[in-house]
């Protein structure tokens, strides 16, 4: 199966990477975030998801079967709803 992961390289999805690999999966990360795990860079596409062409030409070219959508802002010290724009707006 292949996965395409937005916001693989936070928290969670560095946490998610790693038990995907385990299980084998193909699947690439678009995040505007590099990875943090040097082993993830290879599966890492550069992406701001509010670039709606160059997701729509990365989904396409690798023809997922499922999303993961873990991409969010996910602090508090923002001063407006714009911000939030990938929880808000993107999502």
């Amino acid at each position: 199966m292949k996965l395409l992961v937005t916001g693989g390289s936070g928290f969670i999805g560095t946490h998610l990477i790693d038990l995907l690999l385990d299980k084998g999966y193909d699947m690439i990360n678009v995040s505007d975030v590099a990875p943090k795990k040097a082993s993830h860079l290879q599966f890492w596409r550069p992406c701001n998801l509010e670039d709606i062409e160059r997701l729509r030409n990365l989904a396409c070219k690798f023809k997922p079967d499922a999303l993961i959508h873990l991409a969010a802002k996910s602090d508090v010290f923002g001063s407006n709803i714009e911000t939030f724009t990938v929880n808000v707006i993107t999502t």
